[in-house]
């Protein structure tokens, strides 16, 4: 949730490109979850669980790569 803060995201080392497609990301789930946001349907819920999947393979990758 806080991948847009700049600790964090300096800490997953994602440049302002990946933090800003994120925070967008953050910000459409918090929208649907606090009812702000109600037209949202399969492809929307696919659509978020795909992103946070590349966001997680992303840092591990990166991560890998280092070691």
């Amino acid at each position: 949730k806080h991948i847009s803060d700049k600790a964090d995201a300096t800490a997953l080392k994602l440049n302002v490109h990946q933090k800003e497609l994120y925070k967008n990301l953050r910000n459409w789930m918090d929208g649907i979850k606090h009812g702000t946001i109600k037209d949202f349907g399969r492809t929307d819920t696919e659509m978020i669980i795909s992103m946070v999947g590349v966001l997680i393979r992303f840092v591990i990758s990166k991560n890998d790569q280092q070691t």
